[in-house]
């Protein structure tokens, strides 16, 4: 499935800045916004996808664990806060995602 591809093209592009995020390593605030911002961008349209049936409920099950890990560092989950507030995300939130995570695959 090439949109799969292509959303994980763009994950592994940012997850070396994720990673540092999340470590503490990246101290500029600007460039550490716009990651997440980007991060959050391609999460929203993961979920738009799922929503509308192209992305495998697996895949979006993988997809939401991996965002629970990085909202779950305060920091992260900050930011996620604030922007989620702005009604951005395609109506996205963190019971979307608590709930993708939890998800399970019947064959």
């Amino acid at each position: 499935n090439s949109l799969f591809t292509r959303f994980n093209e763009r994950y592994d592009a940012m997850n070396d800045r994720l990673e540092d995020i999340r470590s503490g390593s990246n101290i500029d605030e600007q460039a550490t916004r716009k990651t997440l911002v980007d991060y959050f961008n391609l999460c929203a349209e993961e979920f738009l996808f799922f929503d509308e049936g192209y992305i495998h409920p697996a895949a979006w099950r993988s997809w939401c664990r991996g965002m629970l890990y990085y909202l779950n560092h305060d920091g992260i989950r900050c930011v996620w806060d604030d922007e989620v507030s702005t009604d951005s995300y395609y109506g996205l939130t963190i019971e979307d995602i608590r709930d993708g995570a939890a998800l399970t695959h019947r064959a």
